[in-house]
């Protein structure tokens, strides 16, 4: 069901102030009110936005949203914004310049809360960061599962079954002053009724990643993909028989 927020927004938020149209009128009072929509329930991406007049929001689909890529053509979208939980900032999309404290935005990772301020009501179709084509070929061969990680925590990422996680390096928004995180991708092979008992443990390696996984997985191939990168690699997960070498083995083309 789409979610938006405009007549609450104008008429509560905003009082007697006019439509926010550049980033300089990104108040604590808009702010506030953005997230306090946050709560309600979010239109799920699929293959296109469909944007109301006002604010809108949304919660973005498994593989992401590519910001350049979905809204550099339409001059109508004024902001596109998320909040970033960890360093408490708010990260912009806009042609306007970004005003301080606040990070530049150009994607926006699985799963993640975002608003869009339109200036009126249009439907755009959806642009993914697309993974590289070794490790996208990979994927259309098997049967692999994908479990992201973001890297705007120092927090493990767990499987919905719990028997694996991937925890990336940790990136200070704050100083980079981009927030850009898909970071990275584990692809491996579901194994059925795999015992989560005790996580054993692959890393950190290069890239810089931790693997925690039962022990069902134990001499099974996975592959990683680097966002940042834009690279591939290969490795198993360690056993008795494979030494837990924290390296994984990148694909070139």
């Amino acid at each position: 069901m789409k979610k938006t927020f405009f007549a609450f927004f104008y008429g509560v938020a905003l009082c007697a102030t006019p439509l926010l149209t550049t980033p300089s009128n990104f108040s604590t009072t808009t702010q506030k009110a953005l997230l306090s929509s946050a709560t309600d329930e979010k239109t799920v991406l699929n293959e296109k936005l469909e944007i109301k007049k006002g604010w809108n929001v949304f919660l973005a689909s498994k593989e992401g949203l590519d910001l350049k890529k979905t809204f550099s053509q339409n001059h109508s979208i004024t902001i596109v914004a998320i909040f970033e939980p960890i360093t408490k900032f708010w990260a912009l999309y806009t042609d306007e310049k970004i005003p301080q404290k606040h990070l530049q935005l150009n994607f926006i990772e699985p799963h993640k809360t975002f608003f869009v301020l339109s200036e009126k009501d249009l439907e755009l179709p959806i642009h993914s960061r697309t993974i590289d084509s070794i490790c996208q070929k990979i994927i259309e061969d098997t049967e692999l599962s994908l479990l992201y990680d973001t890297g705007n925590s120092k927090k493990k990422t767990l499987s919905l079954e719990q028997d694996i996680s991937i925890t990336s390096r940790y990136y200070n928004h704050e100083y980079n002053g981009i927030y850009d995180d898909s970071r990275v991708v584990l692809l491996y092979k579901k194994i059925p009724n795999a015992k989560k008992t005790t996580l054993l443990r692959y890393g950190p390696a290069v890239p810089k990643v931790l693997i925690e996984y039962a022990k069902a997985y134990e001499n099974e191939f996975f592959y990683v993909y680097d966002y940042v990168e834009k690279s591939c690699y290969k490795g198993i997960f360690p056993s008795l028989e494979v030494p837990p070498f924290p390296l994984l083995q990148k694909i070139i083309k």
